[in-house]
């Protein structure tokens, strides 16, 4: 990776550890990146070290069209450089909470679904689980299709890990009590983002909640229905959100397979969708190649 040659543009998102940065590969060319820059010392302090090393070994090992692309990585003495393809619908967060509104048409939402659901099956197979399923994980590329980006908490699990990783409000039960924990919880954090991307709420947790009784509503509530979902929608979202992974749908002895035979997303024809075949239900408006205007304004 020549990083004397990148052209940066814009800010695309920060965080504890660094910023991604909208790139081109040279002044000349008009094919955009997403270049993810990671300060050593903050990822040492921040005792990230090995995750961000895990983080470069999943993405050189998996190729799928709805996950994140690993192009070129780099490094010097004081930042990790990661070149990623461009997704330039933005995150799935600023999708669901827009100024407008909060939440999705229903249409929509199956189709991320499926999608998402499909990119973990494609990695539970590898028994590689993703651990860390949100809006903010979730970006739309130009085509109006849902990829997977960030894999610091993904973790090659062949039976259990007992590590508490990800984010509080997308936890599984068993994660949180260290019963031990396998790739059922991508299919729990699957059940929550429908659940949020139909509503515009999280089920489980409210305004000024905190972290202890946000967990023990995980652990023990049931979640207010969905009113916004049609009958089918809301029988997929409770069997993603059942408290015992052993019972949740996508674990089941159908596996994987469940997920796609259920009611809400059998219309879809996997091989016409792994294609990029099927026409999503919304597709970005650009004005060109380096537009990034679906992204958060990081300038300030």
């Amino acid at each position: 990776l020549k990083l004397e040659a990148l052209r940066k543009y814009q800010i695309l998102g920060e965080g504890n550890f660094g910023q991604v940065w909208l790139v081109t590969e040279s002044e000349s060319s008009s094919t955009p990146y997403a270049l993810k820059i990671q300060a050593k010392f903050e990822l040492i302090e921040g005792g990230q070290a090995d995750t961000v090393l895990r983080e470069k070994e999943i993405m050189s090992q998996v190729r799928h069209p709805f996950i994140s692309n690993l192009v070129k990585t780099h490094q010097d003495t004081d930042f990790l450089y990661m070149l990623l393809d461009y997704a330039q619908g933005g995150e799935l967060f600023n999708a669901i909470h827009a100024d407008d509104h909060d939440g999705l048409p229903e249409e929509n939402c199956q189709f991320y679904a499926c999608v998402i659901a499909e990119a973990l099956a494609y990695m539970h197979r590898r028994f590689i689980a993703f651990r860390d399923l949100k809006p903010e994980n979730v970006v739309i590329d130009k085509s109006g299709y849902p990829v997977l980006i960030d894999f610091g908490y993904a973790k090659y699990i062949p039976e259990k890990s007992f590590t508490l990783c990800g984010t509080p409000n997308y936890l599984s039960p068993e994660m949180i009590t260290s019963r031990g924990h396998s790739c059922s919880v991508d299919h729990w954090a699957l059940g929550v983002i429908t659940y949020e991307a139909l509503t515009g709420l999280n089920p489980f947790f409210e305004e000024g909640m905190d972290q202890t009784t946000l967990y023990k509503s995980i652990v023990q509530d049931h979640y207010p229905y969905p009113d916004e979902a049609s009958a089918i929608a809301a029988d997929f979202i409770e069997k993603l959100l059942i408290k015992d992974p052993n019972q949740r749908l996508g674990s089941l002895a159908g596996g994987e397979d469940d997920l796609f035979a259920h009611e809400w997303l059998e219309r879809f024809d996997l091989e016409r969708l792994r294609k990029r075949e099927l026409v999503a239900p919304w597709v970005p408006e650009c004005r060109d190649a380096l537009d990034t205007s679906n992204f958060a304004d990081w300038s300030d």
